[in-house]
């Protein structure tokens, strides 16, 4: 299911300040509230650096303690700029992703419409790069002790078939959206949307990236829930 849009509303951010991994948690914290779609009212946006303590969002004592601050323009795009990277860095190594994000001057409808179909084609691209660097060398070595060939065409179509039904399933991460005007003062509707598929698994492997450690545990684990789907597949057809 996708997330809704949001509206151009103001993003609470808030964190304990940690003096190793401030600077490289404060982006994702930005993403993180965008993408739950935490709205709330700023408490200081005078501050050029706001000090920032924690905040738990499902304890309404800690929640209502916290000083909430608004991220700056230039740090909004910041934090997408790097969920961009990150984003094209896992698609690169073996964990799908698509990102992309759309204006339009006609509805936010028109715009969301436009982001989702090019986040869900950069998602396809990943796919195929994934199985033709991930899946495909673990899945050809069971296919040899079964006795079967990687080239034929079940194979491929297996492939295929679970790759498509994969996309079918994919989930939104992020939807986020707001309003700007251009130099004729008339509305622009900006979209910016993440397509992934494993919310779960996405979240995980972001979490440790941004802290500069690898993410190879989760492209194995992405890796071998597709094989393991294939390879049921085809016994299915035996």
């Amino acid at each position: 299911m996708k997330k809704s849009m949001l509206t151009p509303a103001i993003i609470v951010i808030s964190m304990m300040i940690f003096p190793t991994n401030a600077n490289a948690q404060f982006w994702l914290d930005i993403v993180r509230a965008a993408a739950k779609g935490i709205v709330n009212v700023v408490s200081d946006a005078s501050k050029k650096t706001p000090d920032f303590k924690m905040q738990v969002s499902n304890q309404p004592t800690a929640q209502a303690n916290a000083t909430a601050v608004e991220p700056t323009e230039q740090q909004l795009m910041a934090a997408f700029d790097s969920l961009a990277r990150h984003c094209k860095e896992f698609s690169r190594q073996g964990l799908p992703c698509g990102m992309h994000t759309a204006k339009s001057t006609l509805s936010p409808g028109n715009a969301l419409e436009i982001a989702n179909t090019r986040a869900d084609g950069e998602l396809s691209r990943a796919v195929k790069q994934f199985i033709d660097t991930k899946v495909k060398d673990e899945l050809k070595q069971t296919e040899d002790d079964e006795g079967n060939s990687s080239e034929s065409m079940e194979y491929k179509r297996t492939l295929e078939v679970t790759a498509n039904n994969e996309l079918s399933g994919a989930q939104t991460y992020i939807t986020y959206s707001r309003v700007t005007k251009n130099d004729k003062g008339k509305e622009v509707y900006n979209v910016w949307v993440v397509r992934v598929l494993d919310v779960n698994i996405f979240e995980r492997a972001l979490a440790e990236s941004s802290q500069g450690r690898t993410i190879g545990q989760f492209i194995g684990e992405m890796a071998k829930g597709f094989a393991s789907k294939v390879k049921n597949s085809m016994k299915k057809k035996n």
